[in-house]
Parts: C-alpha cells; sequence; structure tokens
C-alpha cells in the first residue's frame, strides 16, 4: 500500500486539476442563447459604447420597442442618440438586474430605460434547471433573491401541489432550495462543459437575432417574424377570442386604481440596490412599465409614492389608450409590429420630454 503522503499527493493533485479544469469551465461559459439573450451580449462586447440609451426589460421591450423609431423620434425632438433595444424574451426581474450590472461594467451610457423593477424572486417555468436560470444564479443575486421571498403569499399556482408534496411541505423552503440549487450549479459550472466548449469552436445553431438583424434594427425584433409554436397558439387565442378584450381592458384599469403596502410587499431594499448602481455607474435611469394584460397596483403605489422617478406608465389604459387596442396587438402581452412602431413612436415623446425637463433642470 502506498504511504498515506503519496496517496494525499495524489488526491491534492486531482483536486488541484479538478479546480483548474472547473475554472475553465467557468470562464469559457457562454451566456444562454435562448430569446436573443446570447446574441445581444455578444454584440455588445465589442460595440457596447457605440449606443447612448439603453432600454433593457423581458420580451415586451424586445417586441415593443423599435430603437430606430426611438432615434428619430428623439431627433425630430432636439436629442441626437443611439439607441439599443436590450430586451430578452422571459427576462425576470433579478436576471435583469444581472444583465444590467454586466452592461454597466463595460459601458456609460447616457441613460438606461429599466422596465418594471418587481424583484420577483419566484422561479415560473416548469424546468428550472435550465441554462438562463442558472446563468444569473450568481451568488449577490441568488442572496436577493431569497431575501425576497418573504415579500411573496404565494407560489406559482401550477407549482402548488408539487411543492406542497415535499418532505417539509412548505413552498417558500422549496424554492429556496431551488435558488439554492441553481447557485451550485452556477459556481460549479455543473453540466457547462459541452456548451462551452461548442461555442467556443462555434459548433451548434447560429445565434440569433443575426449581426445583420442586430445592425439594422439595433436589438429590436417583429413578433411576427420568426414566432415559434406558443407565440403562434397566443395569437390564435386571441384572434379567436378578440371580443373579450375590452372587458380585460376594464379589468387592468381597475388593477390600477388599487394600492398595496410597499413594506410589506415589496422588496425596497433591492430597489434601493438598484437606484445605488446606477449612481455608482453616474448613469440616469427612467422606469416604465409596459402595456401588458394586466395591471400593477405595486408599481403605481412606488410611483405614487415618489419611488420611481421619472416613470413612464404604459400599463395605464386611460394614459395609453392607443396601445390597448386589440388592432395593434399580437397576444394580451405583446404588441404587433405596427404596436410598436406606435409605442415607440409614443416612448420617444415623451422620453424627450423627460430629457428636456431634466436639461432645463440641471
Amino acid at each position: 500500500m502506498p504511504p498515506l503522503s503519496q496517496i494525499a499527493s495524489v488526491l491534492l493533485a486531482a483536486l488541484a486539476g479538478f479546480t483548474l479544469a472547473n475554472r475553465a469551465v467557468v470562464a469559457l461559459r457562454p451566456w444562454p442563447s435562448e430569446v436573443g439573450l446570447a446574441a445581444k451580449v455578444e454584440h455588445l462586447r465589442a460595440d457596447a459604447g457605440a449606443y447612448d440609451v439603453y432600454v433593457i426589460g423581458s420580451s415586451a421591450t424586445y417586441y415593443g420597442l423599435r430603437p430606430r423609431t426611438l432615434e428619430r423620434t428623439l431627433s425630430e425632438r432636439g436629442h441626437q442618440v443611439r439607441v439599443f433595444n436590450l430586451g430578452v424574451g422571459g427576462m425576470g426581474s433579478y436576471e435583469q438586474v444581472h444583465l444590467t450590472r454586466w452592461l454597466l461594467a463595460r459601458a456609460r451610457p447616457a441613460l438606461v430605460c429599466y422596465e418594471e423593477p418587481r424583484f420577483d424572486p419566484l422561479l415560473w417555468y416548469p424546468e428550472i434547471k435550465n441554462p438562463r436560470y442558472v446563468h444569473w444564479h450568481d451568488v449577490r443575486t441568488t442572496l436577493a433573491a431569497l431575501r425576497g421571498l418573504r415579500f411573496v403569499k404565494a407560489p406559482p399556482p401550477y407549482k402548488a401541489e408539487a411543492y406542497a408534496a415535499t418532505w417539509h411541505g412548505d413552498w417558500k423552503v422549496a424554492v429556496a432550495l431551488e435558488h439554492l440549487t441553481l447557485c451550485g450549479m452556477q459556481i460549479t459550472a455543473l453540466g457547462d462543459g459541452p456548451r462551452s466548449v461548442g461555442r467556443l469552436f462555434g459548433l451548434g445553431a447560429p445565434l440569433a437575432p443575426s449581426p445583420a438583424q442586430l445592425a439594422a434594427e439595433a436589438g429590436w425584433v417583429d413578433i411576427a417574424a420568426e414566432p415559434d409554436a406558443g407565440a403562434l397558439r397566443q395569437n390564435e387565442r386571441f384572434r379567436a377570442e378578440a371580443q373579450a378584450w375590452d372587458s380585460k381592458v376594464a379589468e387592468i384599469r381597475a388593477q390600477n386604481e388599487q394600492r398595496v403596502d410597499l413594506a410589506a410587499t415589496f422588496d425596497l431594499q433591492a430597489l434601493a440596490e438598484l437606484e445605488a448602481l446606477f449612481a455608482a455607474h453616474g448613469v440616469p435611469v427612467v422606469w416604465y412599465a409596459t402595456p401588458r394584460a394586466t395591471g400593477d397596483p405595486t408599481l403605481a403605489t412606488l410611483a405614487e409614492a415618489g419611488r420611481l422617478r421619472p416613470y413612464l406608465a404604459y400599463n395605464r389604459p386611460d394614459l395609453a389608450p392607443e396601445l390597448f387596442e386589440a388592432a395593434v396587438r399580437w397576444d394580451p402581452n405583446h404588441l404587433d409590429a405596427s404596436g410598436a412602431e406606435r409605442f415607440s413612436e409614443r416612448f420617444g415623446r415623451d422620453l424627450a420630454a423627460v430629457l428636456d425637463a431634466a436639461r432645463a433642470g440641471g
């Protein structure tokens, strides 16, 4: 039997080799490619400083705000800027913060327009071990999501039964364990080897949007151009039920009239940390809500309390009725190309007014 010192040396060498290999995989790990994320990150690695204004948010931004229209509308009002749409389909609250940190570490834009700071820690996708969830679960962001759990009153309805069937029966514990699992996968790059090597050698499907599309539209995509099966079903369902849209708009109005107890239902610390992030980089921020199919009492309460300044509320049919016409919608939560043009023109006019006010006051 070899001496203990020799065994220990072999084990230490193996551990060192594993650690080096793990760190290499972590360093090479690509951003997830789903719904435009990796394509936009790769584009901005080389060109982040070329843009003056970023709009960052979910699919409602991705498909809803067209930079070329924003640029034209702002130019007509005396603001010559280049705009990039950093919207990503399916992007949740903490992934959005994670992406914002990445952006501000590489660029110093004149302005960031930030969609709906909700800080929702729930993991809504059925399969949580997906590349997007794993990627944003660094330690800092994971801890923020865990803190946010105390403000949530119920899990996603379709997951409630599965959470109740766990050995502890507590859905908050179940969600916390999901976050911790994802954080462990992020730290160790567990399962990322093949994807990292494949991207390094140019294997796999080309990233979308393509470089040509990114150059032409600066991150905006027409939702009807390459819809997946789910998007097509949503469109077909919306068209089949279009007569019910007016009643849905009435519900949105009513929801926006409600108010909440922010201390009990919203992570004000997370908002303060995000504000501090922008301030530390000297980047002004404009908050905005998109014209979704639900009202948002939390955002309304935050705005009323002066916590979102300036704030552009496009989730209010009374303030933006032109964005709630069924004719300009792809589905309840997304605009079609004509709606995106309308939204972008309105956003550009309102943003110009914000910039004029800042110029006059500064």
